[in-house]
């Protein structure tokens, strides 16, 4: 009914991951330039990437990615927890999601790996996001500035959306801090309570997902389908769940899928 941005990423070696290239390849393929990643989740969504939302009342869970199958064309699904803090960490956690969607198999299961093979995933991943949200050469050129000052940081924050931990251990990988210098920054960020709580964080906006809402009012609106056959149609792809639960995961308005009596004006 509705047609979706295409899913398209570059293809990738991988059995020769060189992961600064291929964010560069990436950013390139996604028209990104070597600019500032504002909300990943806009971009993500305009690639072809459906993003929702949902608490999932799990500390350790940031974002989970599943493949679903729609009209014999795999796309990705990632899910977003909605009960986090801090925008730059759901900013992270999509990008480390983007991560896997580039670099890993889809029909991997994580469960038959190994606890080291997951941990190469998971780091892989985690340097994916570092670079695609601070690509070396522009991130370098601002952070070599003032690399050893742990308030310049929050200034670089505005700009780059990314968390003031990650990127002093961005710029420590790219040898623009000594092992001395990191150790250092590390130690005055947990003695100003950042590592809990960073500045910023409760200004810096958090971005939703619009994708899919859009495609449900749409729907809705034209008379293509009404609320009941939206809900059984979802069910019909393995998204059983009542209607809260999926008015929640779909950034929906309260209330959207609840079908309304014609009868009453």
């Amino acid at each position: 009914y509705i047609d979706f941005p295409e899913f398209k990423i570059p293809q990738i070696d991988i059995e020769n991951i060189d992961i600064e290239n291929i964010t560069l390849e990436l950013r390139e393929w996604w028209g990104l330039g070597i600019n500032p990643i504002a909300n990943i989740v806009n971009v993500m969504e305009k690639n072809g990437i459906a993003v929702s939302s949902f608490k999932t009342n799990e500390s350790k869970i940031d974002a989970f990615t599943q493949i679903h199958k729609v009209h014999n064309v795999e796309r990705p699904f990632v899910v977003v927890g909605d009960d986090k803090e801090s925008a730059v960490r759901r900013q992270f956690s999509m990008a480390h999601e983007l991560g896997h969607i580039v670099l890993h198999n889809s029909s991997i299961e994580v469960d038959e790996l190994s606890r080291e093979e997951y941990k190469t995933m998971e780091e892989e991943a985690n340097n994916f996001a570092a670079a695609f949200l601070l690509p070396k050469e522009s991130f370098l050129a601002d952070v070599m500035q003032y690399p050893n000052k742990l308030e310049f940081y929050v200034e670089l924050k505005k700009k780059w959306k990314v968390s003031i931990s990650a990127m002093i251990i961005r710029a420590f990988k790219l040898n623009a801090i000594t092992h001395n210098q990191y150790q250092y920054l590390m130690k005055q960020l947990s003695k100003k309570g950042w590592r809990v709580k960073e500045p910023l964080d409760d200004l810096i906006v958090t971005p939703k997902p619009v994708l899919l809402k859009r495609a449900i009012d749409v729907l809705i609106t034209n008379d293509v389908m009404n609320e009941t056959e939206i809900v059984n149609e979802l069910a019909n792809y393995g998204m059983a769940l009542n209607t809260d639960d999926i008015e929640m995961l779909l950034s929906l308005d309260k209330g959207r899928l609840r079908k309304k009596d014609s009868n009453n004006i």
